[in-house]
């Protein structure tokens, strides 16, 4: 069945993407953000540094396609799914950063904790 593409988000919240993350939380510690860090793929450790020099303030995912090079936000989709994906299996958590959809557009947001974490590391 085609899905009308302003109601992605809501199919994806519908099938547990929202619910997961908020039992699995954001947040980290030194220990895993350090691990995280090691383990990240190369534009991965590009939007974080991105996101810590920006905490708490909403990153369009337009910005961080330019900041990862990945060229499109299909790939950048395709980045942040193999990383959330390792995030859940390695370290018991969501990805490091809020997800924000207003409309057609998301947003990344990085909390100032977790800013704190990553900017040794770069």
């Amino acid at each position: 069945m085609p899905i009308p593409k302003s109601r992605i988000q809501e199919v994806y919240e519908l099938l547990g993407g929202s619910e997961r993350e908020e039992q699995l939380g954001h947040e980290y510690d030194e220990p895993s953000m350090h691990r995280l860090w090691q383990e990240a793929s190369a534009e991965v450790r590009k939007v974080l540094q991105h996101l810590s020099l920006h905490p708490d303030e909403r990153v369009p995912a337009s910005d961080l396609v330019e900041v990862a090079d990945v060229g499109t936000g299909r790939a950048l989709g395709g980045v942040f799914a193999r990383f959330r994906e390792r995030c859940v299996k390695r370290y018991k958590r969501d990805v490091p950063w809020e997800t924000i959809s207003i409309s057609d557009v998301n947003y990344y947001v990085l909390s100032p904790a977790n800013a704190k974490l990553v900017e040794p590391l770069w």
